[in-house]
């Protein structure tokens, strides 16, 4: 009996024993997190800041696309969170500044061709 407790109390064969560092513990939590930061938090933080800059750079006479498909030119801007967009003759529309999806530009539209 005596044999077989001593056995169970050994140490691994060519280990010391000793449990590895929490640092060694926890490297794939890092390393999984940096990958998700990388592929999926940073672009969607440079997606926003580009979509945020595109908005306050909103001018009269651009050519927008709302987010629900309406296409419209922009007539005038009101204070500092409306837009009144012209869709038709004598048919304007006051909108949210968000509520704009993309500006159309020359370059947008043949590179959709």
């Amino acid at each position: 009996m005596e044999l077989l407790t001593a056995l169970l109390m050994a140490p691994p064969p060519g280990g010391s024993g000793e449990a590895p560092s929490f640092l060694v513990q926890m490297m794939p939590f890092f390393v999984i997190f940096a990958i998700i930061y990388f592929m999926m938090i940073r672009p969607q933080q440079q997606e926003h800041k580009k979509r945020m800059e595109m908005l306050e750079n909103l001018k009269k006479g651009d050519r927008i696309v709302t987010t629900g498909g309406i296409i419209g030119r922009i007539d005038h801007l009101k204070g500092k969170d409306v837009v009144v967009v012209q869709i038709a003759n004598n048919v304007k529309v006051e909108m949210r500044r968000s509520a704009v999806g993309e500006v159309i530009t020359k370059e947008n539209t043949e590179e959709k061709k």
